[in-house]
């Protein structure tokens, strides 16, 4: 029996990035996941996950109704409801999030790992800039992120809530 998980992903990748075989556009993406790609998306650091429920409260399509219990998909519970959209915040990167949840500042990731998240970032003219140059246009860069902190996670950034 598997969980599926509904999360927000911000991704500051370009659109078609795919992680955990799922194609992510640039900006908000609320998608529904499993807990083994839910674990691989928090541990990227071009992404930012939101988990919307618990996840033991959410059964996939494939589970049977609890005994004596109704499908929630056939009792009209949750027609026409929308989630709020996320509350988000504008800022620039400092530096990255690695998978041990360290944080490494832009000035202490290598030229390639620099160029690829200049690449990601979109940053025109990034593959012929040295390394000061990189670390510059990455930190001048505007990012749109969810700020809601449901799972207390945000990239490293400068907050500048919208309103």
């Amino acid at each position: 029996m598997v969980k599926s998980i509904p999360i927000h992903v911000v991704s500051v990748a370009h659109t078609g990035y795919l992680r955990a075989g799922v194609r992510l556009d640039a900006g908000v993406n609320k998608i529904t996941v499993s807990p083994g790609q839910l674990a691989a998306m928090e541990a990227d650091p071009r992404l930012v996950v939101t988990v919307l429920a618990a996840p033991e409260n959410n059964a996939s399509a494939d589970d049977a109704p609890p005994k004596g219990g109704v499908d929630s998909g056939l009792d009209g519970s949750g027609v026409g409801e929308q989630l709020p959209p996320p509350s988000l915040a504008t800022g620039t990167l400092g530096g990255v999030v690695e998978p041990d949840g360290t944080v490494k500042s832009l000035d202490d990731m290598s030229h390639t790992a620099l160029k690829a998240l200049a690449k990601d970032l979109e940053i025109k003219g990034h593959t012929s800039m040295d390394k000061p140059a990189l670390v510059a246009a990455i930190a001048a860069t505007k990012i749109q992120y969810d700020a809601s902190e449901a799972d207390g996670k945000k990239p490293v950034a400068d907050e500048q809530a919208e309103g």
